[in-house]
């Protein structure tokens, strides 16, 4: 019973280790807001706003991005970084997203103005290979 009652207690403390603390840090110095959609909800992000997700079970979660125009564009564009997939592994993995935006004229007899929304993202857990449920 004893032996029972020894790998239950270390069971429950590994467990405890393995998820808590990773964290998610989104930072907009876009022109204009931004919604990212991450885990079912969608957060507004206003520009020069950051929001930051705390406790974020382990695990590969998909994220998608949409923007809206700034008032003084004719187009606005979005490149690929704009959606992808998080991955949160065991003991503590922190990912800071962050937006930006740039503006480009074009060189017609009437200029148009358009207006590119580009998201970076960096991890705290080297990439590639490893299972985002381990306690690696």
């Amino acid at each position: 019973m004893r032996y029972i009652r020894f790998i239950l207690f270390i069971g429950v403390i590994i467990g405890m280790l393995g998820c808590d603390g990773n964290e998610l840090r989104v930072t907009s110095i876009a022109g204009a807001n931004v919604r990212f959609q991450f885990r079912a909800k969608e957060y507004l992000i206003a520009p020069n706003e950051t929001i930051v997700l705390k406790d974020i079970p382990s695990a590969s979660y998909a994220f998608t991005t949409t923007f809206t125009i700034h008032p003084s564009a004719d187009f606005g564009v979005g490149d690929s970084s704009l959606a992808g997939i998080m991955d949160f592994y065991a003991r503590s993995t922190q990912v800071s997203m962050l937006y930006s935006s740039h503006w480009e004229v074009s060189d017609d007899s009437i200029p148009k103005f358009t207006y590119f929304v580009h998201a970076t993202k960096t991890t705290t857990h080297p990439t590639g290979g490893c299972n985002p449920t381990s306690a690696e």
